[in-house]
């Protein structure tokens, strides 16, 4: 079972709304110095939202330097998928978490270090 969320995750959660609803919501926190670090993210999400893009699967996502944060909404792409193309940028995530409407950790990517576990 998934450890449950901080406040501060809480209020991150909170600050980000998709504009619509999707079936799932990803929550990741990465280190991120600069622009071209959340740019870097930005990119590999933009890519990956245009390839996953079909009549049952939308995508919608935000990534924020100063949060250090990325969040992505899907209807059908997995928390793997998404984690995978995040991780690809070389940029060091600190979480990777499936939380449900309610704010509860669904899934989580156990990470130590950057890296899966």
């Amino acid at each position: 079972m998934a450890a449950p969320l901080t406040t501060e995750e809480r209020s991150e959660l909170a600050r980000v709304q998709a504009p619509k609803e999707f079936k799932h919501r990803y929550y990741f926190e990465a280190v991120m110095s600069c622009g071209g670090c959340s740019g870097a993210i930005d990119r590999v999400l933009k890519k990956l939202g245009e390839k996953e893009k079909t009549e049952t699967n939308d995508f919608y996502h935000e990534v924020s330097l100063e949060h250090q944060s990325a969040h992505v909404f899907a209807d059908e792409t997995e928390l793997e998928k998404v984690f995978e193309v995040i991780e690809k940028t070389k940029k060091k995530l600190t979480k990777a978490k499936e939380v449900d409407a309610q704010g509860n950790v669904v899934r989580e990517i156990k990470l130590e270090d950057g890296k899966r576990v």
